[in-house]
């Protein structure tokens, strides 16, 4: 497994500048590196909301040439499959950069809630640039080794 180490935002990082996504049951924002994502993620088709969110992500980060965002899901309540798909999809374009165009994603999460590890060990066992990190101690967790 390539090591990746929760590097520490410096005063030249990338600036995420893309619109946020707000419902009364789930938000969606960037700000400056990191993507936060709130709430309850159970629209039937997400493609409108999340994948639309996650596409623009994607385009921001190629156009900045940006090696890493990272992934704050500490908020988040509930996801259902279908968001999980949209999640998956992302990766897959980005698993289609060529190799020095690929960025790393760091991805914040509560190992004790499911829905939070179980999206994250899909993230990261689909592309091994994503690293997992829990809220609580700011360690990198193996995916292999959550409990979902």
């Amino acid at each position: 497994m390539q090591e990746i180490v929760l590097k520490k935002v410096t005063e030249n990082k990338m600036r995420i500048v893309i619109p946020s996504i707000r419902t009364e049951k789930m938000t969606l924002v960037a700000e400056e590196q990191t993507v936060k994502i709130k709430g309850r993620l159970d629209v039937q088709f997400p493609k409108q909301t999340l994948g639309l969110f996650l596409d623009n992500l994607h385009k921001e980060v190629c156009k900045k040439n940006g090696d890493m965002i990272y992934l704050d899901i500490t908020e988040l309540s509930y996801v259902n499959s279908a968001s999980i798909r949209e999640f998956l999809s992302w990766l897959l374009f980005v698993l289609k950069l060529p190799e020095g165009q690929k960025y790393n994603v760091y991805v914040k999460l509560s190992q004790e809630e499911i829905c939070q590890a179980s999206l994250g060990k899909s993230l990261a066992l689909l592309y091994n640039r994503v690293a997992l990190f829990d809220v609580e101690t700011n360690e990198r967790l193996d995916p292999k080794l959550l409990k979902v």
